[in-house]
């Protein structure tokens, strides 16, 4: 209406109070102020400058301009209550003072009374113009018993007045339609906001009666009930999962509801008192909360498969280097059997001999099996091909199953992977072997090769993917979710490590692949496992190892092992066939040991891992000055492919821990018998 942009009753502390009151009131107290500042000027030109004539205008004017401070401050419609009053006290005292019911103030009652009407209510008003006929009243019975108040108005200060209090009448009745008129305007346009906002609203809002009938929803309601019309006239437990809704308020409340086409959603539901059509009623609103639980679930999910990665990850560090420390000390074991058989003359110590020998590589391939499972284990990764390498084992693995489970293959992939060939058939076996065991009555047991065109964590790029499927027992959800646990088995006592899944999770994520298990219990395991393809036509092509023809005399080793016992070992294999030996304990005295006598050297046989400073390091700072420098590398242990250890370079060679006298000896004739 009138208001500006930036009214004052549009701040905070008259937001809380009656707005139309507020505005109404400030335009009657501002009307009342000038025309009685108008009749006071016209009081002061008739009569002259009387104090006692013009004190009921003053009065007016201070309490139309304490009006306005009060209204900036709210509570409009208390002021209003208080103005009110003043005015019609002030005009029913002057009233008794000044002109009797001569005086011309008789018809400022009607600005008073139009006032109270639209400002405070219409039974005020009545009330206030029954108090002005007592006062007139009054009036007239006192001039009948003889009082007659001296009048002081003039016909034209009369004339002021009577036309100031009617033009006021007719201003604040005019004030009052257009309020009414923005008040109308602002209602219906706050309406059509809430309307927009309901519509567009993404989550389901129906109003329901008090006989649980729908009177309205928004277009979301329909959406999420999949229904095409309107749902007005349903009755709401007619709607899928809200048959049971309580009859009162309340929420926010969580249930499930089956769409007409069969989807399944998870919704909140919140139930809100509103009356409808003049009658109690309540608003419902359905808020689908499917993909935030899911989101819920992915992230428990996530932070489960996390803590079980550190988990795995701490064993895997124990792990690594209990196994690193336990191949030295089975390469120890070895070579000291070796070197005892020879001196051998009695055939059960021989027997003795060859038991522990045979414990003693059972140890070691637990211990192959332990990097495995930690991905520390050293790989001789090459191209192969997959179908080649479970073509080849299929005899082997025919073998391995009872009569009673039938093998069969379909080996259809032709992508070239990189991989350790002995490593990728450990996992081929391992998962036959848990395969055979999920059938003690028998089943079918199916292997498969398939190229596929993106891994099955949906990484980009042609892979291989290695199936084996059997007809067995199948795993729990519980079983399932701690399959790759360490030590985790159902076998009995005996029968099992717990280690065989753990271990093909190590070498397939240890050669970049991934691995995925799907199993219904009572129905069979699935275990697929993925591979990258390398850029190959054709798998490298394994070459047997070249007899070895050499002579060790005159030859010099530079030894580097930090432990002591297998230094010993590896000095005391070395000079029974021909070496000269130097040892160092670790690589900066291995520096130290060479220094000024490097040229000397033939090969330089080093532990890959050392404290202080690693194998692979003293090689490179030796070759520094003597670029061709040979070097065998020992590790059962190491945390990094063998190229980037060094040890496929043309002067390099690996030999992995543990290993007996005989297998150390042929490996350095070997590397020395390189061009």
């Amino acid at each position: 209406m009138c208001a500006g942009k930036h009214a004052w009753w549009r701040t905070p502390a008259v937001a809380v109070a009656d707005y139309a009151t507020a505005v109404l009131l400030h335009w009657v107290s501002l009307m009342v102020g000038v025309l009685t500042v108008l009749v006071a000027a016209g009081t002061v030109a008739t009569l002259g400058f009387e104090l006692q004539h013009i004190t009921a205008n003053l009065l007016v004017i201070v309490m139309c301009g304490v009006t306005q401070v009060l209204l900036r401050r709210g509570q409009a419609r208390r002021v209003a209550q208080v103005f009110v009053f003043v005015i019609w006290a002030v005009i029913s005292v002057w009233l008794f003072l000044l002109g009797g019911t001569a005086s011309p103030l008789l018809v400022t009652y009607f600005p008073v009374i139009a006032t109270t009407s639209v400002l405070l209510s219409r039974r005020m008003g009545l009330v206030y113009a029954g108090l002005s006929c007592l006062v007139v009243g009054a009036l007239f019975l006192a001039e009948a018993n003889g009082y007659h108040p001296s009048s002081p108005y003039t016909p034209p200060l009369r004339f002021v007045v009577t036309v100031a209090a009617l033009g006021m009448t007719g201003g604040i009745i005019y004030l009052a339609a257009k309020l009414r008129e923005d008040t109308f305007a602002r209602a219906q346009a706050s309406e059509h906001q809430f309307e927009e906002l309901v519509r567009t609203a993404p989550e389901a809002i129906l109003t329901v009666d008090d006989q649980g009938v729908v009177r309205g929803n928004n277009p979301a309601a329909q959406t999420l009930f999949q229904q095409g019309s309107n749902l007005v006239g349903r009755r709401l437990a007619s709607l899928p999962g809200l048959e049971t809704l309580p009859a009162g308020p309340g929420g926010p409340l969580f249930c499930a509801i089956t769409r007409p086409d069969g989807t399944r959603r998870e919704v909140e539901v919140d139930v809100r008192p509103l009356p409808v059509q003049g009658r109690p009623g309540t608003r419902v609103s359905v808020r689908d909360v499917t993909a935030q639980r899911q989101a819920e679930q992915d992230r428990a999910r996530l932070t489960e498969q996390l803590h079980q990665v550190q988990k795995q990850e701490s064993i895997g560090l124990l792990a690594g280097g209990i196994a690193h420390d336990f191949n030295n000390l089975i390469s120890v074991i070895l070579s000291d059997l070796a070197l005892l058989k020879p001196a051998l003359r009695d055939d059960e110590a021989r027997v003795l001999v060859a038991e522990m020998e045979d414990a003693t590589l059972r140890a070691a391939n637990l211990t192959r099996q332990l990097l495995a499972f930690s991905r520390r284990q050293v790989l001789h990764a090459r191209n192969l091909s997959v179908s080649e390498v479970v073509e080849g084992l299929q005899p082997m693995l025919r073998r391995l199953l009872t009569e009673n489970i039938e093998l069969t293959c379909r080996l259809d992939a032709k992508g070239i992977v990189r991989a350790d060939a002995g490593q990728l058939e450990q996992v081929i076996v391992n998962l036959v072997v848990n395969a055979r065991d999920a059938m003690p009555r028998g089943g079918a047991l199916r292997v498969t090769t398939e190229d596929l065109s993106h891994g099955l964590d949906g990484a980009p790029g042609r892979h291989v993917c290695l199936r084996v499927e059997d007809t067995g027992e199948g795993m729990s959800a519980q079983v399932l979710a701690r399959a790759f646990e360490p030590f985790f088995t159902t076998k009995e006592p005996g029968r099992g490590t717990g280690l065989g899944l753990s271990v093909v999770d190590g070498i397939v994520k240890q050669s970049g692949g991934v691995v995925r298990v799907s199993s219904t219990e009572g129905k069979g395991t699935t275990v697929a496992v993925c591979f990258p393809c390398v850029e190959a036509s054709h798998p490298d092509v394994a070459v047997a190892p070249p007899a070895v023809e050499g002579n060790a005399s005159g030859r010099t080793v530079l030894v580097v092992e930090d432990e002591p016992a297998l230094r010993k070992v590896v000095v005391r294999v070395l000079e029974a066939a021909g070496f000269a030996v130097l040892a160092a304990p670790d690589g900066e005295e291995a520096l130290r040991v060479v220094a000024g006598r490097l040229s000397t050297i033939d090969v330089v046989v080093t532990d890959v891992v050392m404290p202080h400073l690693g194998g692979p390091e003293v090689v490179k700072r030796l070759r520094a000055e003597r670029p061709t420098l040979r070097a065998l590398f020992m590790s059962g242990y190491s945390d990094r492919p063998l190229e980037e250890l060094g040890a496929a370079a043309p002067h390099s060679a690996f030999l992995g821990k543990p290993f007996r006298p005989q297998e150390l000896v042929t490996a350095t004739l070997a590397l020395l018998a390189r061009p």
